[in-house]
């Protein structure tokens, strides 16, 4: 898998690590166009995040803002002085209800500065349920934690390895594993010039497929398996 840049921010004496990735961000009765900021710690900052959040949240994010400035938080948090900083847990919230997004088709608006904007029109088809699992991934990534496609490889190997009393068993647990991987991502779990998904001919039981070690590695590569034991 390829990432973006590795970006910081400074919280108190650490700097936390970050890496980008985009979405929709509901604003009013529009969407805007916002790159995010994923940071090691849980955290993901962008444009207009606030925006819908109750004033209780922003309340305990900002105790040091007065309310009634907070009320108006189109002004305060557009103005650049504050970097919205929220949890991932209230970041799920905001998926939840359709304001934050990478799954829409229509017109979205690319900000280019606070007065001038450029209409765009998309037609994105990533799930929320897969959005959520990418913006996992890039957590996991920043901590050098396995990512779901990692995950599943790591499941593959030991598919590839069990008996064949086991093997069964193995495969309902790669399908599971298989599942939790975002659609878009899944092609790229084992990519090989002998098939377009590996992990897909195993879990239908396709005929010329490879379910020993041995084999399959000769045929698709063992790069797939080398990083995995972190």
């Amino acid at each position: 898998m390829i990432y973006p840049p590795i970006l910081c921010r400074k919280k108190g004496n650490k700097i936390i690590k970050g890496l980008l990735t985009e979405a929709f961000v509901r604003v009013k009765d529009q969407y805007r166009f916002v790159q995010l900021r994923v940071y090691a710690d849980n955290t993901i900052a962008g444009d207009y995040l606030i925006f819908n959040m109750p004033l209780e949240k922003l309340k305990k994010y900002y105790p040091d803002i007065p309310e009634e400035t907070l009320k108006n938080s189109t002004t305060v948090f557009t103005s650049g002085e504050i970097d919205c900083v929220i949890s991932f847990e209230d970041f799920k919230e905001l998926v939840f209800r359709k304001l934050v997004t990478q799954n829409y088709k229509g017109i979205v608006y690319l900000d280019f500065s606070l007065a001038d904007s450029v209409p765009l029109e998309v037609n994105s088809q990533i799930s929320d349920k897969d959005f959520l699992i990418s913006i996992d991934d890039l957590f996991c990534k920043l901590n050098n934690e396995l990512t779901s496609y990692e995950r599943c490889r790591k499941i593959l190997r030991e598919f590839l390895k069990a008996s064949p009393k086991e093997k069964e068993w193995y495969r309902e647990k790669l399908k599971k594993s298989y599942m939790g991987v975002p659609e878009k991502d899944r092609e790229f779990i084992i990519m090989s010039d002998q098939s377009d998904d590996p992990i897909k001919e195993i879990l239908l039981k396709k005929s010329g497929r490879e379910e020993s070690y041995e084999k399959f590695i000769k045929l698709h590569g063992d790069e797939w398996f080398k990083e995995l034991d972190k």
